[in-house]
């Protein structure tokens, strides 16, 4: 847990630690039910396989990389331009799900060359990102 975590369910619970431990844990219980329920429900109004704030981050990274040069170097490797004439790219894998500015490792969802990559290749950016990111998650 990082700190903002426990922060904010300290928030929650600040007034009921005069109560005892059972009470305590019920309202704790009753608190985590009720914001698992709220993102239920907003996951199951999403229409993409994405939750929603990932979908706009994926969105995000498309935009960047729309102008973005790229050039094929093998069946599934890539060198997607960094925005200026002339300056090397980045390579991205996308068996791997690699890319030498390391974003599509760290995040494990497509950064701007990977996205590059995966429409010049039909594939799907969905295919490519981490199941953690999905609304059934």
């Amino acid at each position: 847990m990082t700190n903002n975590d426990v922060e904010s369910l300290n928030n929650v619970v600040e007034e009921f630690r005069k109560y005892p431990i059972t009470t305590l844990v019920e309202f704790i219980r009753l608190a985590l039910q009720s914001w698992f329920a709220a993102r239920l429900k907003k996951a199951s109004k999403c229409a993409t396989p994405l939750a929603t704030n990932f979908k706009e981050d994926l969105v995000a990274q498309h935009k960047d990389g729309r102008f973005r040069s790229i050039q094929h170097n093998s069946a599934h490797l890539f060198n997607v331009g960094r925005g200026s004439e002339g300056e090397r790219g980045d390579d991205v894998n996308l068996v791997e799900k690699t890319c030498t500015c390391d974003m599509f490792q760290l995040l494990k969802i497509s950064c701007a060359h990977a996205c590059v990559a995966e429409i010049t290749q039909n594939v799907s950016v969905y295919a490519l990102t981490s199941p953690y990111y999905t609304k059934e998650t």
